[in-house]
């Protein structure tokens, strides 16, 4: 009796053993691609990264994975690294207004102010209109009140002023005294908070 329960035992144990799981994980760029922006979108920004890591190892060409592993490194705070994934990023095909944004943003958090307004320029000259897809409330006026900030961090209050004037034209400061730089220090953050 006890050899029949055995032999009964080995034999279930060796068909459970041939079970095919289904792999559930991304093969294609596409499913990469998805799945990456979708962790995102549902802020598991280290799933996301670990998504686009995997995607750089399948596809180490493509600026897209680059792009979507700075993003999330960025939401991670970890500026340095989000960096340099965005400079890598900017030697392989196929970048577009998501990642020269991105990239903006990540040098303005990095204080690197000239770099941030060169990216910010490129994305916007790719896509006037920009508005990023996958993160709400993102999009060109961001950039712009970016712009205005960048040019005032780097003490050019006339630039910083023309930058504030494209967005809200009605605006003027006395950027010859120090009250007139306070309130384009302040229409500034206001634009940044309306954005």
């Amino acid at each position: 009796m006890k050899r029949i329960i055995y032999s009964l035992l080995v034999v279930l144990t060796a068909m459970s053993c041939d079970v095919d799981v289904e792999d559930t994980s991304p093969n294609s760029y596409a499913e990469f691609m998805s799945e990456g922006w979708i962790l995102f979108s549902q802020t598991y920004y280290d799933s996301s990264y670990q998504t686009f890591v995997d995607a750089i190892k399948k596809y180490p060409d493509s600026a897209d994975v680059y792009t979507g592993a700075g993003w999330a490194l960025m939401k991670m705070d970890s500026l340095n690294k989000a960096g340099q994934t965005f400079t890598t990023g900017s030697t392989k095909v196929g970048k577009d207004v998501d990642f020269y944004a991105g990239w903006s943003f990540c040098e303005n958090a990095r204080r690197q102010f000239s770099s941030s307004n060169e990216k910010l320029m490129t994305a916007l000259s790719l896509k006037p209109t920009w508005s990023f897809p996958y993160a709400g409330n993102i999009g060109a006026s961001d950039l712009k009140a970016m712009k205005a900030e960048n040019y005032f961090m780097m003490g050019d209050f006339v630039s910083s002023l023309a930058a504030v004037q494209v967005l809200d034209p009605n605006f003027t400061a006395d950027i010859q005294s120090d009250v007139g730089i306070g309130e384009l220090a302040v229409k500034i953050e206001a634009l940044k908070k309306a954005n």
